[in-house]
Formats: structure tokens, sequence, C-alpha cells
């Protein structure tokens, strides 16, 4: 269907383009529930609402063991119960258990930007420089507008100590909580801390969001 629409409107799909369309399957109606209850979850960001997520994620994949879309978000799930956002999980655990779902995912569907960028955040945080940094390259090859992409990306330049590149491309990120949030600590990282204020009040202003707290935590301490 896509390709029919896109070739009536005249748009020319990439190579790359059409062969995700042609390795594209249907997904069961249950499954495809349970992954979106699991990334409304995961979106609350606190302890609770993320071992949900990973329920749903998992009640996914039993119903559709094919369904690699929940296995890189499920692998997102275990990475943000382990790290400092809400470490309920002992980080070694924490990044083996996203580590085995990434690959999962990887295996199941390479052309998922998704399955890349989830496993890039696991060996950034590994310290697997190079591997991350070619995952986060295969992610936007794969899909240029992907977001999370370009925010974990911006953070691992800002970790390799580019930070010319790193405010570069959180620009691309889009602007959320999130993304502020990544260039304020950047800012930090840089010894900017007028910008890092700026972005710290800008924040403050944002605190109806669930997980702005934190963000707000973690810049004032490296400023």
């Amino acid at each position: 269907m896509t390709r029919n629409i896109a070739s009536e409107i005249r748009i020319k799909l990439t190579p790359l383009e059409l062969e995700r369309l042609s390795r594209s399957r249907p997904v069961d109606p249950e499954a495809h529930e349970e992954y979106l209850q699991g990334r409304f979850y995961l979106n609350k960001r606190n302890e609770q609402a993320i071992k949900t997520a990973i329920t749903c994620f998992e009640a996914a994949i039993a119903i559709d063991p094919d369904f690699a879309l929940s296995y890189a978000f499920l692998a997102d799930a275990y990475f943000a119960l382990g790290t400092e956002l809400v470490a309920a999980l002992p980080p070694a655990e924490a990044l083996a258990k996203g580590e085995a779902a990434a690959l999962q995912a990887v295996e199941l569907d390479d052309t998922l930007a998704e399955a890349h960028t989830a496993l890039a955040v696991i060996r950034l945080y590994s310290w697997r420089w190079a591997e991350a940094e070619q995952g986060f390259k295969r992610a936007l090859e794969l899909n240029p507008n992907y977001g999370a992409a370009h925010l974990w990306y911006a953070l691992y330049f800002a970790s390799q100590g580019r930070i010319g590149e790193a405010i570069a491309m959180i620009g691309i990120a889009g602007r959320n909580t999130t993304s502020i949030g990544a260039l304020g600590s950047i800012y930090a990282r840089a010894g900017r801390k007028g910008d890092a204020r700026r972005i710290l009040d800008e924040l403050l202003e944002m605190k109806k969001h669930r997980h702005v707290s934190f963000t707000c935590l973690q810049i004032s301490t490296q400023i």
C-alpha cells in the first residue's frame, strides 16, 4: 500500500526504504496492543511504570516471538531500570539483559533504527565506543529522522569530548524535555556554565513533566 501511495504522489523511495517495505510483516493485534501499553508506561520513567512496561513488552513477545520492536524497547526498559535514572536493577544486570534483547531485535529485523539505537546505547554505557558509534550511524542511515538516535549520538559525542558535534547533533533531535536536558548537561560538561544555567532555568519552568526534576539535579551537580 505504501509503495502504491508513493507511486501515485510521485515520491521516489530509496533502495533502503524499499527493502524495509518489502520485509514488513503483519503483527498480531493483541501483541501490538501490549507493545503500545509498554511504550506508554516506559515514557513515564519511574520504577513501577518501567517494570510494568517490561511486563507488557514480554507479553507482546510471548504472543508474537518475532515482534522485533518489542525486543528493542524491552532493551530500552531494562537500560532505564538499571541506570542512574531509576537505579532499581544492578547496572551490570540491566546492561546484560538490555543487550540480549537489543541483539534479538537486530537479528529479527536489521532495518529497524530503534533496534540499532537500543544496542548502541547499551554499548555506549559499556564503554564500547567504536561499536556504539557504529550503531548510531547505522540507525541514522536507516532512519535519518529518528530523534532518539540523534539524542544518544549527541551524548556519545559529549562522552568523547566532541562538544561541537554534540551540540550540533542535539539540535537535530527535536525540542523536548529530554533533549533540552541533554543539551544542558553537554553545556555543563563543556564548562559553559552560563548556558547550562539558562537550560536549568528553562527546565524548572517545565516541572510539570515527571522526569524533569532528575534532569535538573543532573545539570545542577555539574555546574
